[in-house]
């Protein structure tokens, strides 16, 4: 083989002399121009989480309609992780948002110099409190009262009693 054929391409090159951040910016204006109604996300790990599994692809184009939920459960099945798993999406490394905001609205206000959404996702352990803590099911208990019946005691389990804290 002749050193011809190793020779690097006008588009190698192109990128390897700009940046990252400007490559990520043709990327989306070629991704948008083509598919205008479909949002660029980036999604990544938060960099001190270490209960999720890291994703196979960072970059997805979803449908600007979709909302952050659904995005989620997508991702949820992506990642094969189980319901009871926690599971959180930061915006740009710090915004939290509600779940029923589309994508397109949320890009509309988040959308990064680099012209993608940046989503990174994290599990609760992130936020102070882990999911696998020792507290007994048993010593966490709720009274209700049923009409014309005594009281009774019911049981939690961890998962439910995470948002009693």
């Amino acid at each position: 083989m002749t050193p011809e054929m190793y020779k690097p391409t006008q588009r190698y090159l192109q990128r390897k002399s700009s940046s990252k951040h400007e490559v990520r910016k043709e990327e989306v204006l070629a991704i948008r121009n083509r598919f205008p109604e479909k949002i660029p996300v980036l999604i990544k790990k938060y960099h001190k989480e270490t209960q999720l599994p890291p994703m196979d692809k960072s970059k997805f184009l979803v449908p600007n309609d979709i909302t952050l939920s659904q995005f989620q459960t997508l991702i949820r099945q992506r990642m094969q992780m189980p319901k009871t798993q926690a599971l959180y999406f930061l915006v740009n490394e710090k915004s939290m948002l509600s779940q029923s905001l589309t994508l397109g609205q949320v890009y509309a206000e988040y959308c990064g110099p680099n012209g993608y959404l940046n989503i990174t996702y994290a599990s609760q352990e992130v936020f102070g409190y882990p999911m696998d803590a020792s507290i007994p099911s048993e010593s966490i208990t709720y009274r209700t009262e049923k009409r014309n019946q005594p009281v009774e005691n019911v049981n939690l389990d961890i998962s439910t009693s995470i948002a009693l804290r």
